[in-house]
């Protein structure tokens, strides 16, 4: 059995009851009960926890990671997108990385299958990926705009 729930609740005791639904769910192969818990869990801004680690991206790797394959494309690809947001916040290459591990995942299972729905799964998680990275060109120019106007006074 997978232990992070318990080690994340162990980190985070204020979330512990949470991860104790999480730890639940997932024993028990509520798969659908467990993605639709983690979506509503990663889309609020208040639950990330970024000491020790991110919590988001802990529960996102070793959590649905490993079951993927059992769980509806979209939903997977709507927690991806909160928890490459809760990403960015430090680490824009990260958050791309998630993403695009998960684009690569859609396509090998695709294949010539274009009704699929990784397809669209594919295409949400793509979308999410080139507005994570004008996210980062703005914060980039902002940032050179910003030091090259002090540069200048």
């Amino acid at each position: 059995p997978n232990n992070t729930p318990t080690n994340l609740s162990q980190q985070h005791p204020d979330q512990s009851s949470i991860y104790a639904d999480f730890s639940n769910l997932l024993s028990s192969k509520l798969y659908h009960q467990l993605t639709v818990s983690i979506h509503s869990f990663v889309s609020v801004q208040d639950n990330l926890r970024t000491e020790p680690s991110n919590n988001l991206f802990i529960l996102f790797n070793t959590v649905l990671t490993p079951i993927a394959a059992k769980l509806n494309p979209l939903t997977l690809s709507r927690i991806a997108a909160h928890v490459a947001t809760s990403l960015s916040i430090n680490d824009f290459e990260a958050a791309r990385a998630l993403l695009e591990t998960l684009v690569e995942e859609f396509e090998k299972k695709d294949g010539n299958n274009s009704s699929s729905s990784n397809t669209t799964a594919k295409l949400f998680t793509e979308s999410k990926k080139y507005f994570l990275m004008l996210k980062e060109m703005e914060t980039a120019s902002t940032s050179t705009t910003a030091s090259t106007s002090t540069t200048v006074v």
